[in-house]
């Protein structure tokens, strides 16, 4: 509720599908901020959370509280009667919203509950807490990306393969290790991202927006030789991820 606001309440009754008549409002106004500075903080309004393709945006409004020193932000996992807490946040006390990175989460029947309270010199706000829930499924925008080099030990042909659900630039370094060290190739190979309809696991959770598929085969690799491969891919908003994978391809003859 805000200070120096008129509220209107009323009820109805229900029975099943049928609702009853709305009862005659009462109206209550709410009093002002207290003038006093020796005084725990007041809380945050319209406390929300929403997912999005990156994870989970949460948004609130200050209030007008000049002594507010920063707002508390704690974590915590709910699986049925267990419940986990996670380490809490400190915020600015002129921050009003925070995306909760959840790309790569497992999708497991969980609930995600985020407590925020303000607090100032005097401690943690005087009445209540404001928060907000989220189910695993909600937050479950993709699976983290993979990629993998498939060994193919016929005519010596290495294939690499790039599969995730973000659209990405996708890159492949490749070290090619001799007596002289090493030589260094660099291939880039474009991949073909499509609009997927909503796929589910197992578990009947929807997870997909689209897949990033890319595939291609290296034949120019030599029989016994050391090969390590650095295969990086780069999102619409600038992050990488880059992983390594070595090859040894086998001699020309195997040994008897």
């Amino acid at each position: 509720m805000r200070p120096e606001t008129e509220y209107q309440y009323a009820v109805q009754a229900k029975r099943g599908d049928v609702i009853g008549p709305m009862s005659d409002p009462v109206s209550v106004r709410t009093t002002a901020n207290p003038s006093t500075v020796e005084r725990r903080s007041l809380p945050v309004y319209e406390f929300e959370g929403e997912p999005t393709s990156e994870g989970f945006r949460l948004s609130w409004e200050l209030p007008d509280d000049p002594t507010l020193k920063g707002i508390l932000l704690e974590p915590s996992t709910a699986e049925y009667d267990v419940v986990e807490a996670s380490q809490p946040i400190v915020l600015p006390p002129d921050q009003t919203e925070l995306l909760v990175l959840t790309r790569g989460y497992e999708p497991e029947p969980r609930r995600y509950v985020y407590d925020l309270v303000t607090f100032n010199d005097y401690g943690t706000q005087a009445v209540g807490f404001q928060r907000v829930y989220a189910s695993a499924p909600e937050m479950l925008h993709c699976r983290a990306t993979t990629e993998e080099v498939v060994r193919d030990d016929v005519g010596h042909h290495l294939t690499i393969r790039f599969r995730g659900c973000d659209e990405a630039r996708t890159s492949v370094v490749r070290l090619e290790f001799t007596a002289d060290w090493y030589v260094e190739s660099e291939f880039e190979t474009p991949c073909t991202w499509r609009q997927s309809e909503a796929a589910t696991n197992y578990r009947g959770f929807d997870y997909f927006e689209g897949t990033l598929m890319c595939e291609y085969v290296d034949a120019s690799v030599k029989p016994g030789t050391w090969y390590i491969y650095e295969m990086t891919q780069t999102l619409a908003d600038g992050r990488e991820f880059t992983s390594t994978h070595e090859i040894v391809t086998r001699p020309l003859y195997d040994a008897p």
